[in-house]
């Protein structure tokens, strides 16, 4: 006979793989998209012909990731992974420019770099018996300076600042990376303690698993590019 413990036990070690393998999905999203707009060079010159195709595209991004959030619980799976795969799609074709500015050889090295960055923070993160949230505080305040810094950085235009910010961002989304992967375990062993075993008990750690691929997406995302700020190679 399968009970509560032997049920909710087998559900907690697929649920970091679902996290990655949305993760995943969502970063092959993306890449793709980016890609198929920088082959359609002329589809991507009229995308970006709109005076303000950038800042339309950063704030939906904002608005549907605010919105997937916040209220990823309460809306069906379904949805929400549609959310996520829209959110993904805008992200590559807010991408698309860079295959343009970059050469792909160097943004494949650094997604390689990124990744074995990613991979090695989130091993530690997963497997360190370090308490990380007592980071938490600090961290959300590094990254709202990063994020104001940036905006300030928009009308400076300082290629230096830009820099040191870049390298700021790359520790700090390291850091990120490790806290997030060891939240995002304790919400799956957290599973264990729900007082009432229901019966969508699966599609609720489905839409948990969701929320926790798209913190890490973003941690990889941003990681990405400030790496590659650093150390791509432009164009001639």
């Amino acid at each position: 006979m399968i009970t509560k413990e032997m049920y909710l036990a087998d559900r907690v070690a697929s649920f970091m793989p679902k996290v990655y393998a949305w993760m995943f999905a969502g970063l092959l999203t993306t890449a793709a998209t980016a890609y198929f707009l920088f082959s359609q060079i002329t589809l991507l010159a009229m995308i970006f012909s709109f005076k303000y195709a950038m800042v339309t595209l950063f704030l939906a991004q904002i608005m549907l990731i605010m919105y997937l959030g916040s209220g990823v619980l309460a809306m069906s799976y379904a949805r929400a992974v549609a959310l996520f795969l829209c959110y993904t799609v805008l992200m590559g074709i807010s991408f698309a420019p860079l295959f343009i500015v970059y050469e792909i050889e160097s943004m494949v090295q650094v997604f390689m770099i990124t990744s074995g960055m990613f991979g090695i923070m989130a091993l530690y993160g997963y497997f360190t018996k370090a308490d990380l949230s007592r980071f938490g505080n600090m961290l959300l305040m590094a990254l709202l300076g990063l994020i104001m810094a940036s905006i300030v950085n928009i009308f400076v235009a300082s290629s230096r600042f830009d820099w040191y910010l870049s390298l700021f961002g790359v520790l700090l989304f390291t850091a990120l990376t490790a806290y997030d992967v060891q939240k995002i375990k304790q919400i799956g062993e957290n599973l264990y303690h729900v007082d009432e075993w229901e019966e969508d008990i699966d599609t609720f750690s489905n839409k948990l698993a969701l929320l926790g691929a798209i913190t890490l997406y973003l941690d990889f995302v941003n990681l990405f590019l400030k790496v590659l700020r650093l150390t791509g190679k432009k164009r001639k």
